[in-house]
C-alpha cells in the first residue's frame, strides 16, 4: 500500500490508482461490529421463524426486520415464503375487518412490510391498502399520525395539506411522548 493504515478507507483517494478505498465498507457498514450484529439478527429472526405460521402476528415486524438485516434474495425460496406469509397475513386482516377492525398503526406496519419486501401496496389481490390508510387517517386521533404518515410516504404517497403542522405540534410538544401516550398537545 502507498499509504499509512490509517489513512485506507478514509474517503479519500490517496493513491494514484484509488487502491486505498478499493473494498471499503461504506455508509452504515463502516460501523465497527455492525456485521455480526446482522449475522445476529439474522439467526435470532430465523430462529423464530416458523415455516408454517411465520412469525404469527408479528410476520409485519418480522418481514421489517429481515429487510434490515440481510441482504435481498429473490431466488432464496424460504424467503419467498415469508413474503407470502405476509400477503396471507394482510389479506386475512383485511377480510377480518367488518369483525376486527384494523387501526391505522396496523395498516401502516403492513404497507410498511409490504414495501420493503417490493410487494405493491396500492394493489395486494385488488386492495388499495394505501388508499385505505389515507381515509381512516383522516378520522384517526392525531397520536395515530406519524406512523401512517411514514407508511404513505414509504409508498410513495402525498401526505394531507396539515401533514407538517401536525408533525411540528407533536414534535414541539412539551410532553415527552405525546404520540405514544395521546396526551393534549401544547
Amino acid at each position: 500500500m502507498c499509504i499509512p493504515q490509517s489513512q485506507e478507507c478514509d474517503g479519500v483517494k490517496h493513491c494514484f490508482d484509488g487502491i486505498d478505498e478499493i473494498g471499503c465498507a461504506t455508509g452504515v457498514f463502516a460501523v465497527q461490529g455492525i456485521s455480526e450484529s446482522r449475522k445476529i439478527t439474522t439467526k435470532w429472526l430465523k430462529n423464530k421463524w416458523s415455516n408454517s405460521s411465520g412469525w404469527q402476528e408479528n410476520t409485519h415486524r418480522g418481514i421489517i426486520a429481515w429487510y434490515l438485516a440481510t441482504e435481498r434474495n429473490d431466488t432464496d425460496m424460504e424467503e419467498k415464503l415469508m413474503v407470502k406469509q405476509l400477503e396471507v397475513e394482510t389479506l386475512a386482516s383485511l377480510l377480518r375487518n367488518d369483525t376486527t377492525p384494523l387501526t391505522v398503526n396496523q395498516l401502516s406496519m403492513f404497507i410498511n412490510a409490504l414495501t420493503v419486501s417490493c410487494r405493491d401496496p396500492r394493489n395486494l389481490d385488488g386492495f388499495d391498502l394505501v388508499k385505505i390508510l389515507k381515509q381512516q387517517t383522516q378520522f384517526s386521533s392525531l397520536t395515530n399520525h406519524p406512523t401512517s404518515y411514514l407508511a404513505l410516504c414509504n409508498a410513495g404517497e402525498s401526505l394531507p395539506i396539515n401533514a407538517t403542522t401536525e408533525l411540528s405540534k407533536i414534535l414541539n410538544s412539551k410532553s415527552e411522548y405525546p404520540f405514544l401516550l395521546g396526551s393534549p398537545l401544547s
